[in-house]
Order: C-alpha cells, then sequence, then structure tokens
C-alpha cells in the first residue's frame, strides 16, 4: 500500500486547477441530494465510490469534496501502479493499492 500524504496548500491549489479543468472540458457536472451528502457527511463517515477508474473521479471527488463539502477530510483509493506514475494524487489523499495481490490492498505485508 501507498500512503496518502496530504498537503492542505497542495489540495486547494488542485481543488482550484480542476475547478478551471471542469469549466473548460466538461459540458456539465449534475450534483443531485447534496443537501443530503452534506447531512450524510455531519453525521457519520461515507464513501463515495465511482464506477470506473479514470483520472477524473479523483478530480470530480477532490472538486466536490473540496467545493460541495467545506470542511469534510476526504480521502481516495487507487491501483498503486497508477499512483506510482502519478504520485502527486497523493498529496490530495489519495492511497494506492497493490491489485491482485490478496492482503496487499489493506497494507498488510
Amino acid at each position: 500500500m501507498i500512503p496518502a500524504r496530504k498537503s492542505a496548500p497542495f489540495i486547494r491549489w488542485f481543488a482550484g486547477h480542476v475547478e478551471k479543468r471542469v469549466h473548460r472540458d466538461l459540458q456539465k457536472v449534475q450534483v443531485r441530494g447534496l443537501d443530503a451528502w452534506r447531512a450524510a457527511v455531519a453525521a457519520h463517515p461515507v464513501l463515495l465510490v465511482s464506477n470506473h477508474v479514470s483520472w477524473w473521479d479523483v478530480m470530480l471527488g477532490t472538486w466536490f469534496v473540496h467545493r460541495m463539502i467545506p470542511g469534510c477530510d476526504a480521502f481516495g483509493m487507487m491501483d498503486a501502479d497508477n499512483l506510482r506514475g502519478r504520485p502527486f494524487f497523493a498529496r490530495i489523499g489519495v492511497f494506492g493499492v497493490e491489485r491482485g495481490q490478496r492482503g496487499k490492498g489493506m497494507g498488510a505485508e
């Protein structure tokens, strides 16, 4: 497992960068149930799961949490090989799991 190494200044910069990319590269981002998300995050831990693997998943997750749910402490999970190639993602709270190696996904050796 590759641990996350959060950096608050980098997260703020990255969220701004993603905001620009969202406006430039995407036609629309729809968020439904925002009040329910905010209430759920205030009450207990929440797991946001995407249904495919993409850089955009991490980028939009960062944007969503930073812009829509301020103060929420969030982490992301990524395949360790992808994270090794893009280590800056660890600075926004992404940790890497070793796919295909039983037990390594939880940090077990």
